[in-house]
């Protein structure tokens, strides 16, 4: 269905692409395919399983486990301590038995959940920085979620960022050094050169804390690149309107039939892009 739907984009003749997809994942199930088909569901595999479990109204065990809970604390102790302690406290309560051998499932989502809750509240800056801070880190997410959950989306396993930040105004340079010094974001160490400008850069990644709040994936793969005037709308808490209107160009870009064409024109005329152009 993915490649259905990014052929679909494309527009390339449905038929015709539905038999070749056909072919293909024949071939993948049976071990022959070692093509862009085999490639596409490496690459969205996390993301396709996330999907199928949200549409069966069941949890999505990929974030489960001590490797993972080491994984989302990102090299913070405290927080890996607090998910630890937030996932046996549930299980403790909910245990009917003496002694726990495996804590379920549902006891390590809820106790992630609360350690997503407990992260926003307590690393978060007191005053107006820190709520423009919550309310970006709660907008980038939800177009992460947005993306994940989309019928074609634009990246896979999307966690992060890029943005030319000298073209940030000072405002959003300053929210932004306070969500990155309070650990909401994470800057990356390998930058990208923008292909316009030929300038460096700076990259972000969404703290996989906070992962579970919103069904993301714990490890990024894509990256998305914000053009400066959307990173700047996004971290001002005032511009709310804005941002819904934003937020559904985005998730129509990404849904069929029409993927966002029919607005598309009228919303590049209103204001600025969320996002920096396809190449």
């Amino acid at each position: 269905m993915l490649s259905l739907y990014q052929g679909w984009y494309r527009n390339h003749s449905l038929p015709k692409l539905a038999e070749q997809i056909a072919t293909q994942a024949a071939d993948f199930a049976a071990g022959k395919s070692k093509g862009a088909y085999s490639t596409r569901v490496q690459h969205y595999a996390s993301d396709m399983v996330a999907q199928l479990l949200r549409d069966e109204g069941k949890q999505i065990p990929l974030q489960f486990g001590l490797k993972n809970f080491v994984r989302m604390a990102e090299g913070l102790p405290r927080t890996l301590v607090v998910a630890l302690r937030n996932i046996w406290d549930l299980a403790i309560y909910n245990e009917r038995e003496e002694i726990i051998d495996r804590i379920s499932k549902e006891d390590q989502a809820n106790g992630l959940l609360d350690t997503a809750e407990w992260f926003m509240q307590t690393m978060r800056k007191p005053g107006a920085d820190g709520t423009a801070v919550r309310t970006a880190i709660e907008r980038i997410a939800r177009l992460f979620e947005t993306n994940r959950f989309a019928d074609k989306p634009v990246e896979c396993s999307l966690l992060g960022f890029a943005v030319l930040e000298r073209e940030l105004t000072e405002k959003t340079q300053s929210l932004l050094l306070v969500a990155e010094q309070r650990s909401f974001l994470i800057r990356t160490t390998r930058e990208e050169i923008d292909r316009n400008s030929q300038e460096r850069l700076a990259k972000f990644q969404l703290n996989a804390t906070l992962a579970p709040k919103w069904s993301l994936p714990i490890a990024r793969r894509g990256i998305v690149k914000f053009s400066p005037a959307a990173l700047d709308l996004i971290f001002d808490p005032a511009r709310a309107g804005d941002f819904e209107e934003f937020h559904k160009a985005w998730r129509a870009k990404m849904t069929a039939p029409l993927f966002g064409g029919a607005r598309k024109q009228e919303a590049h005329q209103a204001m600025p892009s969320l996002f920096e152009p396809d190449e």
